[in-house]
């Protein structure tokens, strides 16, 4: 039940491709989901977007749009999906923060699915000292 909303995003791809054998021609549509949600960290108001691209391989990058008190930014990803879940890493962060607050690059975010449509986890910045609870709700 987990991973229900991983096989549904397979699924629905697969079954576009297998409907029709003859060569398409257009396109096919990047495999890619949106999430919003928020994070309760330092900063405990964060609310975000985030756009997740799968990729060959189990491999994931996309992007995530981070708003709260301490400023907004926008944080490039990659990572893996796994029978575990989802795993990602900040590879570039842009942004200014507010007076007051620093933007650090996140080493791990961890997520699992709470349902076919919820993931929920955690992060962790090692410069910020900061490790924040996660939810997002697919759109």
């Amino acid at each position: 039940m987990k991973h229900l909303w991983l096989v549904a995003l397979l699924a629905t791809a697969s079954s576009a491709a297998a409907s029709d054998t003859r060569p398409s021609k257009q396109p096919e549509p990047r495999p890619c989901t949106s999430w919003s949600g928020r994070i309760a960290g330092n900063d405990p108001d964060v609310v975000i977007r985030a756009r997740l691209c799968r990729k060959a391989n189990g491999r994931v990058d996309g992007t995530i749009t981070w708003r709260g008190r301490s400023g907004a930014s926008v944080r490039t990803v990659a990572g893996t999906w796994s029978r575990a879940g989802l795993t990602l890493r900040d590879i570039r962060l842009e942004g200014t923060p507010n007076p007051g607050w620093r933007f650090c690059t996140i080493e791990r975010y961890t997520l699992t699915a709470a349902s076919p449509r919820k993931l929920a986890g955690s992060y962790r910045s090692s410069e910020c000292r900061d490790d924040a609870a996660i939810t997002l709700e697919r759109e």
